[in-house]
């Protein structure tokens, strides 16, 4: 999907942020977006979605700035439908909302590739909208890094030979920390046998 609406362009979050808000339709507001629409000196957008057949309906008009799930949506100890939102969402980022009973889930989710989460019993304004922005930031930057790392590799895909890193050590050895996989074309070993020397060291060559 796409990377970030009109609020987050190249890294930096501008005046209006766009925020699809994914949970169960029970109210006529969220407490979420209540709290944040009475932050002052603040301006967010808001779309919503009951259901992750909505969810790719928004996606596929209009790309938000971030993804807001709140885990009740599948139930206190499911995370499929965070799972369908992430991948949905492509490189957006994803801040889940949690009661206190499943912040373990939370947690969970997190580690499976949520920017963040939110305990609904502690909504503060100024609590949300740092949340909110770190998390647009932090996943800018760690899109930035992938990029830098893919375009690293196709430039040393394309360079003849082997292209290696290493640093000098206190014993008084130089340590191969990076080497490009054409090192198999020239010496016959895998690069994953000398990175640190875990098998083989330049007198291998």
């Amino acid at each position: 999907m796409g990377e970030g609406g009109n609020g987050h362009q190249n890294g930096f979050v501008s005046d209006k942020i766009n925020i699809l808000l994914i949970a169960q339709n029970s109210s006529p507001i969220h407490p979420f977006e209540q709290v944040l629409s009475n932050e002052k000196n603040s301006s967010f957008g808001f779309t919503h979605a009951h259901s992750i057949e909505q969810v790719h309906q928004h996606l596929s008009k209009q790309s938000p700035d971030i993804i807001v799930l709140d885990l009740e949506l599948s139930g206190p100890r499911d995370l499929e439908t965070f799972y369908k939102v992430r991948d949905a969402g492509g490189e957006l980022p994803v801040v889940v909302l949690s009661g206190e009973e499943s912040e373990n889930l939370a947690l969970q989710a997190i580690r499976e590739g949520a920017q963040d989460y939110i305990i609904k019993s502690d909504l503060d304004g100024k609590l949300l909208m740092r949340i909110i922005l770190h998390a647009i930031q932090r996943q800018f930057s760690e899109r930035a890094l992938r990029q830098s790392a893919e375009r690293f590799r196709t430039l040393v895909t394309n360079i003849p030979g082997a292209i290696y890193r290493s640093r000098w050590t206190h014993s008084g050895e130089w340590l191969i920390e990076y080497i490009s996989d054409a090192i198999q074309d020239v010496s016959g070993y895998p690069a994953y046998d000398f990175i640190h020397h875990k098998v083989r060291s330049y007198h291998s060559i």
